[in-house]
């Protein structure tokens, strides 16, 4: 089994994720086993016996895939007007969004309006750009999606990837989510079996904020006395007194890494590196980064709250939620 140790200090996928990432797990471990993904009670399955395996796929959904340089392929239809364009897309299960596609690899692709100029994400050639809007239909197989968020990263953003041929694009985790998935490298099939997630709306963050977890820091809480003894624990500790009690645990610590231009957080004045302490009332280290995200994405109109640090000022800015890309026909 190969293993690649990544010693860029600078490539953090953990401060992009909020939570530790110790590694990726590869092809070699694909090839191998047929595996499955249960994304509703996140758990992977990896199965030595075959026929144990086609007994857990029997009632999903068979599609054929290709593994081309390591990596899974798809054949799935775009539909960017009232036309389908049968394209060959990347399993990408790493990437958060629903669809990235390449307008320079697709004949007669019209970007369709609105569309929005974004930061979209890092990969390992370093940060990527393009565009987002939304598509008419998303097929694969006999799945459909309807007006699904769409990135198209810029040409030069991805002049240093080696593309397999005729690729034209990925699909990524926010399609895979509403599905049990399973792989069988080896017999070059993917099977899908819809879950809960399935008929989600594909919801875009609408502040214009991109978050990222700089790591944890102390932070003391004063709490109800329960006991008068001095305790630890493994992630903290207590120090007793009378009549109250401080507690002090590490707590996540976040930042803005990025605003969107004209965006309605980059209206309010919010900016790069200013750190989060709180949203709607609420303290962020008692928060996610997943849960940050959320909120972003309720719904539109919904009023934000952000109280910041700004080098040593402390300040609270105010915004509502707003969709710069509605699906238009």
């Amino acid at each position: 089994m190969t293993i690649f140790i990544i010693v860029n200090q600078e490539f953090n996928i953990s401060s992009h994720v909020g939570i530790p990432v110790n590694g990726v797990i590869g092809y070699h471990l694909f090839k191998d086993h047929p595996i499955s993904i249960d994304y509703m009670t996140k758990k992977i399955t990896i199965y030595n016996d075959q026929n144990l395996f086609q007994k857990k796929v029997r009632k999903y959904k068979e599609l054929p895939i290709t593994i081309e340089n390591s990596k899974p392929y798809i054949y799935a239809d775009i539909e960017m007007t009232n036309q389908k364009k049968n394209s060959k897309l990347l399993i990408d299960l790493g990437n958060s969004d629903p669809i990235w596609l390449f307008p320079t690899l697709i004949k007669d692709f019209v970007y369709n309006r609105p569309n929005i100029e974004d930061f979209l994400g890092r990969g390992f050639n370093g940060d990527i750009y393009g565009k987002r809007s939304r598509i008419h239909n998303f097929y694969l197989g006999d799945f459909r999606f309807e007006k699904p968020l769409t990135a198209m990263p810029d040409e030069f953003s991805i002049q240093h990837v080696h593309l397999v041929e005729d690729r034209k694009g990925s699909i990524g985790g926010e399609i895979m989510r509403r599905f049990t998935v399973a792989f069988d490298y080896h017999n070059q099939k993917l099977y899908l079996r819809k879950n809960r997630n399935f008929n989600d709306p594909f919801h875009f963050n609408m502040s214009g904020l991109d978050f990222k977890q700089e790591g944890l820091q102390w932070q003391e809480d004063l709490v109800k006395i329960e006991t008068t003894k001095a305790n630890s624990s493994f992630n903290g500790f207590t120090a007793s007194g009378e009549g109250f009690q401080y507690k002090f645990a590490l707590k996540p610590l976040f930042s803005i890494s990025g605003v969107r231009k004209d965006s309605p957080a980059d209206k309010a004045g919010l900016k790069k590196e200013d750190q989060v302490l709180t949203i709607n009332g609420n303290k962020t280290s008692e928060m996610t980064l997943e849960k940050i995200n959320e909120l972003m994405k309720s719904y539109e109109g919904r009023t934000i709250n952000i109280g910041i640090q700004r080098k040593t000022v402390k300040l609270t800015l105010s915004f509502e939620l707003e969709d710069p890309i509605p699906y238009q026909e």
